[in-house]
């Protein structure tokens, strides 16, 4: 009797850790090859602001040097694209992993005389993640962050158009 109810009570164990690890599996993730003693690829998208607001104090050489910076700190096999916008939203430079190619484009950026629309950098930095490969996507701003940026009111048309539905 006393083995039948230690068996018993090991099954009622090992159900309720066969519940607690249904519950967990979408807290458990695979190892990536960075833990996997390799370097994980990231593609990174750097949208940088360069309306009229960002020429405020020394609010744009800020901005400059968050750059720098976020571009120092990229690995080997890093791909990284700098996007700059205002009214419209541009590519800086392509998906690439030259440094010295990111800071030289980023040394020529210059503050502009647009406003601020963070529909058209969202957009901007959707096609350049479908110009990069496999990896983890990784999107960086630096921006003032305007509020008149956020107003979709000029933008509700296209924004209707761009919907999906899964």
């Amino acid at each position: 009797q006393k083995i039948k109810n230690l068996l018993l009570m090991a099954l009622r164990l090992l159900l309720l850790a066969l519940l607690v690890g249904a519950f967990a599996r979408p807290y458990i993730t695979q190892p990536t090859a960075q833990a996997a003693g390799g370097a994980s690829v990231r593609n990174i998208v750097l949208l940088l602001d360069n309306s009229y607001s960002m020429r405020y104090g020394d609010t744009f050489a800020k901005m400059k040097a968050e750059a720098a910076k976020r571009i120092d700190a990229m690995s080997a096999g890093d791909r990284m694209s700098i996007v700059v916008f205002n009214d419209t939203a541009s590519p800086l430079s392509m998906p690439t992993g030259d440094k010295a190619a990111l800071e030289a484009s980023l040394s020529t950026l210059e503050p502009s005389f647009g406003g601020t629309k963070y529909y058209e950098a969202f957009t901007m930095a959707d096609r350049a993640f479908s110009q990069m490969g496999p990896g983890q996507k990784l999107l960086v701003m630096v921006s003032d962050f305007q509020r008149s940026g956020w107003n979709r009111s000029s933008h509700e048309s296209v924004i209707a158009n761009d919907v999906k539905t899964e």
